[in-house]
């Protein structure tokens, strides 16, 4: 039996890869009309190309949020040239600003109608979930470009989350499964072991809900990695924090440089445990038991007090402490911007002053009626400014 030459074993080997491949592929097409690929923001945000908005293809002059930002953020629509009677809003911010849903709210306590200039209001809600300062300058340099008449900023929980976001990023990676994400193939198989990945953080999520344990804190195996693996120091703290405080100062810096209002939030965080949803490093937890013994004895300034502490100290939080608060009035403070003091809001809303006893969903989001708070001390100060502008022009 003669034997086949070389290039002919490497042509037919070809040709069955190949037909293998547009096999595998057929299929996965046929398996994407019953379950969708998963959306992918490749670089989630942090690379330089990265647009939240972009034209609509059927309505023209009509800016969309990306589809592949959906992951992250709402869904909004608007168009790229301002009618000249609009006041145009944006809220940039983590995930407590992309949950803001009811933004009809902050709509009715505003007041235009006083201003010579504003008929109608536009307030588009730039939220992006896990994103911190990092990410949110290229956002903020982004939407200025949109004739935005007022920027509103709400951050301070996502920080030290975001760091770990850039490693989950894999940069170098992007343009690779950029082009491999063409292939429906790969698709079927990435978005495969993407679905297991969050199925085992959900099922590890629903375990620690229903956990039966006295109102303490949760002592779960799960998050937050960064404490698993200490990829967070106590120098690496200290310089999140001065990168929180200049991505700070570089937004109102661009904002002020365009004559943009800007008004900056403070963010309050959950300082009750029962309803604590984060995990602390294990050294924490002798003082977290004497945290407990305090709020159950109704001592809760003493409670509240060594929780601050604890939480400023701790490297890798994933919500914001009395640090990142001071960096914000430090900044509103030295360049002379208004301030919406949404943590002192809710402090005083609580039933004992401790935020999270009653205004929060977890450890870092308002419910439903703190949200309501926000928006308020955020439309105090939206039609503080518009009286001062409208002073101004008369």
């Amino acid at each position: 039996m003669p034997q086949l030459s070389r290039r002919k074993k490497i042509l037919f080997a070809s040709v069955t890869c190949v037909a293998v491949f547009l096999c595998c592929e057929v299929v996965a097409r046929m398996l994407e009309h019953w379950i969708p690929p998963i959306q992918i923001d490749y670089g989630l945000g942090f690379n330089e190309d990265s647009r939240l908005f972009i034209l609509s293809d059927g309505e023209t002059g009509t800016l969309i949020t990306n589809p592949a930002k959906h992951v992250s953020f709402a869904d909004q629509k608007f168009l790229k040239r301002k009618p000249a009677d609009t006041l145009r809003v944006f809220l940039i911010g983590g995930s407590s600003v992309r949950r803001l849903e009811d933004l009809q709210l902050l709509k009715e306590k505003l007041e235009p109608s006083k201003s010579d200039t504003f008929r109608q209001i536009e307030i588009i809600n730039a939220g992006g979930s896990a994103y911190g300062s990092h990410r949110l300058v290229k956002v903020l340099i982004e939407i200025i470009n949109y004739e935005p008449d007022m920027v509103l900023i709400y951050c301070g929980h996502n920080e030290f989350e975001e760091a770990e976001q850039l490693e989950w990023a894999k940069l170098d990676l992007m343009g690779v499964n950029s082009t491999l994400s063409n292939s429906a193939a790969f698709r079927v198989f990435r978005d495969g072991i993407d679905r297991y990945r969050i199925h085992l953080i959900q099922t590890d999520r629903e375990r620690r809900a229903l956990a039966t344990i006295e109102p303490s804190f949760q002592w779960a195996q799960g998050r937050p990695d960064s404490w698993r693996r200490g990829t967070f120091t106590d120098e690496s703290a200290r310089e999140r924090l001065q990168s929180y405080t200049a991505n700070l100062q570089l937004m109102v810096s661009l904002c002020q440089e365009r004559k943009i209002p800007i008004i900056i939030g403070t963010v309050p965080s959950n300082l009750f445990p029962n309803q604590i949803w984060i995990e602390f490093p294990k050294k924490y937890r002798p003082d977290f038991d004497v945290i407990g013994d305090d709020y159950r004895s109704e001592k809760y300034k003493a409670a509240s007090s060594r929780f601050r502490e604890i939480l400023s100290a701790s490297p890798g939080r994933h919500q914001s402490s009395d640090l990142e608060n001071q960096a914000i009035r430090q900044v509103a403070a030295s360049t002379n911007i208004p301030i919406a003091d949404v943590e002192a809001a809710i402090i005083a809303a609580e039933p004992h002053g401790v935020p999270g006893e009653a205004l929060f969903d977890d450890h870092c989001h308002l419910n439903k009626q703190g949200n309501a708070i926000l928006i308020s001390v955020f439309a105090d100060q939206i039609n503080q400014l518009l009286k001062t502008t409208n002073r101004e022009s008369n």
